[in-house]
């Protein structure tokens, strides 16, 4: 069997139930327990992921006493400390891809009406109409003053004799 070496450990972060609730990412020197598989789980920043320390003999005491370096460490593991302070914010991630297209909204409400355009330009005249209907006679007028006397006319030629009787 190989040797195998661990990441240092500075810290013991706290417990997770299952190795999918452990940090995405984690810094040199963090560490989780996954108490009830016996798990040590330890941020490997060479390979960026979190590498499992099997606890083998002795439970987590035995994986504590192995990379702690006390021999023989003895007990069960106490209780949970107090939760630490809250940490600092974590980096922005990337931008997620651009989703579906949404459906279309709801038709507006008609804009106001408009200001009236500028008169045109003058159109060509056009073509010459038809004659109109001749309109009705017009009603007498009052009888006109009586004129002067005209002068005699000629006289007249001689007339046939007349039947005897």
């Amino acid at each position: 069997m190989g040797v195998r070496r661990l990441p240092p450990i500075d810290a013991i972060l706290g417990v997770v139930d299952h190795k999918s609730d452990l940090p995405l990412a984690g810094k040199v020197g963090e560490a989780w327990v996954e108490e009830k598989a016996g798990l040590l789980w330890v941020w490997d920043e060479d390979h960026k992921r979190w590498v499992e320390y099997a606890h083998g003999q002795g439970g987590l005491a035995g994986v504590f006493s192995r990379v702690l370096g006390v021999a023989d460490l003895a007990g069960s593991l106490g209780a949970m400390g107090a939760t630490g302070a809250k940490g600092e914010r974590g980096l922005v991630g990337d931008r997620g891809a651009a989703g579906e297209r949404g459906i279309s909204g709801p038709k507006g409400d008609s804009g106001p009406r408009g200001e009236p355009g500028s008169t045109g330009p003058q159109g060509e005249p056009g073509p010459a109409g038809k004659n109109g209907l001749d309109g009705k006679p017009g009603v007498a007028g009052p009888a006109g003053l009586k004129g002067d006397r005209g002068e005699a006319g000629p006289a007249g030629s001689a007339g046939k004799n007349g039947l005897d009787g």
